[in-house]
Parts: structure tokens; C-alpha cells; sequence
């Protein structure tokens, strides 16, 4: 089987370093691993212009099939959430796979018990395995996870879905402030770019999972 990994566009704008280093791992697991830096459409979908995302994702699945890849490893809850209602091939989440191989034996346990709060991305609403990971991966980390009133399956949108950030401003502020105030810790994880965004913008202490992975302890 031929696997590809897509960190998305927000991750690869955010820190391009975070993603060679993940690919970079993930190549220590099989070497063969296809790096597809590829948008997937979906921000013109969720601005409503069907036929560009048409365009867009056609041609995502023409790179797909020109690598021969089977199945697709994915940073992105919403490239997760599009291709794997859009595209007939096995999408796996990052956080997933990381949970199965483990972390990098430099991070276990660097986080002295730090308290986070887990910011569940709307698109993965309906994914408890990744939910899991991602608290099973922060345990690992060292890190402890809080709960908070809108997790997992009853978690709300960051503010800045849908494109609101991009069309709405004042609402995506709204909203955004709306979920900082809920927290019950300072130190927010998100394992959404765009969510991470949304917070340390508006003053929230913000980091993105792979953030403590590879960076220094919080």
C-alpha cells in the first residue's frame, strides 16, 4: 500500500517546519511515503463556488492517481472531512497514525503536567477515534488535558469556519470569544491551523499539537 501525507495549507503556511519534521518521522516508518502538498478545494466550497471546487478537487484526485497512492494521512480535520466525502480512498488522521507508531522518544513526557484545554475542530465532530488520539498523544506528551463544556462531539466552531474569519470578521470575533471564555485553562491545543489562528489572535495562549511535539515544553 502507497501512502501519502497531506499536511493541508493552513499547517504548511503556519510552520512549514512542523511538517518537514512530521514527514521526516513518518518516513522513519516507511520511506516510500508520499509527501502531497495539495489543497483540497474545500475553502471554495464553503464560499459557495461549486464549480471552482469542482475544479480544484478534480484535479487533487488527478495527483492522487498520478502517485498511486492508496491511502492518504491527513494533518487537516477539513481535508480529512472533504476527501473522505468526496473521494472513494481510505483517509487516515495524523493523530491516529501517531497514536499507533508513538511520538518521538525526545517529547515523552516534557510536559510536567501542564494543564490544556483540547479544542476539538467542528469537522471532527463526528470522529471520536481522532478525539481520542489526540488526548491519548497529549498524555503522552506529559501534558494534562482539562474537559471542558464544548468538547468532542458537542464542540462548537472556532469562529473562523466556513470562511467567517475571511467574510465575517466581526462574527468570527464573536464567536471566538465566545470559546475562550468557556475554558477552564489558559493553555489551549488545537490540532486545526486554522483554529489555533483564531485563538492566539484574539489573546488566546494557543499551540498547535505538532507544536509540542517538536518544540520546547510548555
Amino acid at each position: 500500500m502507497k501512502l501519502a501525507f497531506m499536511p493541508g495549507c493552513a499547517l504548511s503556511s503556519y510552520n512549514p517546519m512542523l511538517v518537514k519534521k512530521t514527514a521526516d518521522f513518518l518516513r522513519l516508518h516507511d520511506r516510500d511515503i508520499v509527501i502531497l502538498q495539495k489543497c483540497c478545494g474545500k475553502p471554495t466550497k464553503y464560499m459557495g463556488d461549486e464549480e471552482l471546487f469542482k475544479q480544484r478537487f478534480d484535479g487533487f484526485k488527478q495527483d492522487v492517481s498520478a502517485c498511486g497512492v492508496d491511502k492518504i494521512i491527513t494533518a487537516c480535520s477539513g481535508c480529512h472531512a472533504t476527501i473522505n466525502k468526496m473521494y472513494g480512498i481510505e483517509v487516515v488522521s495524523l493523530w491516529e497514525i501517531l497514536e499507533q507508531i508513538g511520538i518521538p522518544s525526545e517529547a515523552i513526557g516534557k510536559g510536567n503536567n501542564v494543564p490544556f484545554t483540547v479544542f476539538d475542530s467542528c469537522t471532527t465532530r463526528d470522529n471520536p477515534k481522532v478525539h481520542n488520539s489526540v488526548r491519548n498523544i497529549m498524555t503522552q506528551l506529559g501534558y494534562k488535558t482539562v474537559p471542558s463544556p464544548h468538547e468532542r462531539e458537542y464542540t462548537l466552531c472556532c469562529g473562523f469556519g466556513g470562511m467567517v474569519g475571511v467574510t465575517n470578521p466581526t462574527i468570527a470575533t464573536m464567536n471566538v470569544k465566545k470559546n475562550l471564555a468557556s475554558f477552564n485553562t489558559e493553555q489551549i491545543v488545537a490540532y486545526c491551523s486554522t483554529c489555533r489562528q483564531a485563538f492566539g489572535v484574539n489573546g488566546g495562549k494557543a499551540w498547535h499539537l505538532l507544536d509540542l511535539i517538536w518544540g520546547d515544553a510548555v
